[in-house]
């Protein structure tokens, strides 16, 4: 039976035409060539003009960070820093906002990139180890305190600029047309002078 198989493979290859690789090639149409070769190029052009930015060992929840990251993703890295500027957030005043400034730095003197032109188009937060400590208590008994350390990664990219303005004469990037962001607390009740206040009183007293 294995014999007869082997026979009947060897004559089929013998039949079966072997064509040299210059005729392969000339048969494929020249469209097939093209469309496949096309993604490849945009793909290193678009890495050529984007580059990740990280910040590892941060002593901070992941959960809470990712808060953060939703604010950053779609801002250009001028309006980021001013909203880890003006965050409640002590993580978001320190590290998150060195994260942006080296960001900057790395653009122009790695990359040879204009840092007005990028644009944070994803931000995750990644888990590292999570460190085991003990917690002890009363009576002798003693429990685990779980510390976190996780990662931020930034993904910029080079984007074009979109006209903003009453007149459409400022150039921004970013997927936000307003010049002046809110606040990241949507819940956060507007500020009111004390004067305010004390004249509201004296008008209810009257």
């Amino acid at each position: 039976m294995l014999a007869r198989w082997a026979l009947c493979n060897a004559l089929h290859a013998a039949a079966r035409p072997v064509l040299p690789r210059t005729q392969i090639l000339s048969c494929i149409p020249a469209r097939a060539c093209t469309t496949t070769i096309q993604p490849v190029e945009q793909e290193q052009e678009r890495a050529a003009k984007s580059f990740l930015a990280k910040a590892k060992g941060l002593k901070h929840s992941p959960k809470k960070l990712t808060l953060l990251c939703r604010e950053l993703a779609g801002l250009n890295l001028t309006e980021a820093f001013a909203q880890m500027s003006l965050s409640d957030k002590r993580i978001g005043k320190t590290r998150l906002r060195q994260l942006i400034s080296s960001a900057w730095y790395m653009a122009e003197e790695h990359h040879q990139l204009d840092p007005r032109d990028l644009v944070i188009k994803e931000a995750w937060v990644g888990k590292q180890e999570f460190l085991k400590r003990i917690r002890y208590h009363s009576k002798g008994r003693a429990g685990t305190v779980h510390k976190p350390r996780c990662m931020v990664t930034l993904k910029l990219e080079e984007e074009a600029p979109h006209m903003v303005g009453t007149s459409n004469h400022i150039k921004k990037h970013g997927k936000h047309e307003g010049l002046i962001r809110s606040h990241w607390k949507k819940w956060k009740k507007k500020y009111t002078p004390p004067k305010a206040l004390e004249s509201n009183e004296q008008e209810a007293v009257n």
